[in-house]
């Protein structure tokens, strides 16, 4: 049966009506799943799976913020003897499963149209339940169907130029002249010696060799 799966997977059979304006994609490819979601569950219809043991590593609770403990949870907190952070509370996190080598969005050998450009039926689309991103609420941001999550509202980013000082607001330094410490202007002084100890026997060296050489010339 997991055999039959896995060859479902491509673009082959996908469309229904292919070429035509009733065009669309017929063939869901459910497994394995297009995506793991984690954190709180969104849906209440959630909390029924989750008290039944699925839905693993998802929580669900009546108030975003409050904690697991305050819902239906299955999480592995107590497994792993961690507790949620609190910042992390009512946050759900959806990320997408890869086939390596192959398409990511059909799981079928990597095609190409004439262009270079990818061609893939699925793109755009869950392969799963088959629904166009942009005709989702959001876009489709969040989309995760085996959770019963259809999309979630974005976050709303904060303006980046408030959560800047303006540089009329930037209190400066006050500028003190730099000076080296004691100790590094008494090593400076020992390599200074060290070197010129090590200069003059180079040079005694060179003269010691060249009389050499001139008493050894006829």
């Amino acid at each position: 049966m997991l055999v039959e799966f896995f060859f479902n997977h491509g673009m082959d059979g996908a469309l229904s009506g292919a070429g035509t304006p009733e065009q669309k994609l017929a063939k869901p490819i459910a497994f394995p799943p297009s995506m793991v979601a984690l954190g709180r569950n969104p849906i209440e219809a959630s909390a029924e799976a989750i008290h039944s043991g699925l839905l693993k590593g998802q929580y669900y609770t009546a108030l975003e913020n409050a904690p697991p403990t305050a819902g239906v949870s299955a999480l592995f907190e107590d497994r792993v003897g961690k507790k949620l952070l609190h910042y992390d509370y009512g946050n759900f996190y959806v990320r997408p499963v890869f086939k390596p080598g192959h398409c990511k969005f059909c799981w079928g050998p990597q095609h190409l149209d004439d262009s270079g450009a990818r061609c893939c039926p699925y793109n755009g689309a869950c392969r799963a339940c088959l629904s166009v991103m942009d005709e989702l609420p959001h876009k489709g941001f969040h989309h995760a169907c085996c959770s019963f999550v259809l999309s979630t509202p974005k976050p709303v980013k904060e303006d980046s130029v408030t959560r800047k000082r303006q540089r009329d607001q930037v209190e400066h330094a006050p500028r003190i002249p730099f000076s080296h410490s004691a100790d590094y202007l008494k090593r400076q002084q020992k390599f200074r010696e060290i070197n010129e100890k090590a200069a003059a026997a180079a040079r005694a060296a060179s003269a010691t060799a060249a009389a050499a050489c001139t008493r050894q010339s006829p």
